[in-house]
């Protein structure tokens, strides 16, 4: 629907919201589609406008906290029209 939501939660389940998140959504097989989508935090997750086309994506994204505790995450998504 031309958003993209990452959620970031707690043990508990709860929205947590980051120092810092830094992502790149990019082609599971090349970088020339690479991009860093603007995320904002809404109070529940991390959303940016964006247009996928049909295929296989990853988002290598790094999330440190308050304390400066780092996670790093690849996440796989694939994309159906």
């Amino acid at each position: 629907g031309g958003l993209l939501i990452l959620s970031i939660t707690d043990k508990s389940g709860q929205p947590v919201q980051v120092a810092s998140l830094e992502a790149v959504l990019g082609r599971a097989t090349h970088v020339k589609d690479d991009m860093m989508p603007a995320l904002q935090f809404d109070g529940t997750a991390y959303v940016a406008p964006i247009e996928l086309a049909d295929g296989n994506w990853n988002i290598r994204m790094k999330a440190t906290a308050a304390d400066g505790t780092e996670f790093t995450q690849r996440v796989i998504l694939r994309v159906k029209g």
